[in-house]
């Protein structure tokens, strides 16, 4: 793009929705001092995003403390997946003993 066109049509960071304010990617990754990589990640995990680079820091803000949408924040997937680790592990460790335990009544 030409120096030219770029003072014709400046690159948008706020975009307001009603009484919502959506910011871009990056103004977004700037304003949590994270880099615009984290906030994909953060994406993955389950942040709220409002269509395709555009997100509304107060959802966001709900999801990371654990009041959002959905009731799943960025702590609550990592407890989740500590329950279940946990989980997998006990199983484990039952089944485990349940086998000791056929072993020595057989002897």
């Amino acid at each position: 793009m030409s120096a030219e066109n770029a003072e014709r049509k400046p690159r948008l960071w706020r975009r307001i929705e009603g009484d919502r304010i959506l910011l871009n990617q990056e103004a977004t990754a700037h304003s949590y001092g994270v880099s615009t990589r984290t906030i994909r990640e953060w994406v993955d995990r389950g942040c709220p995003a409002e269509g395709r680079g555009w997100y509304d820091p107060a959802a966001i803000i709900g999801w990371r403390d654990g009041s959002g949408r959905d009731g799943e924040s960025e702590a609550g997937a990592t407890l989740t997946a500590r329950k279940l680790k946990a989980e997998t592990e006990y199983r484990e460790r039952k089944a485990e003993r349940e086998q000791r335990v056929q072993v020595v009544g057989r002897a």
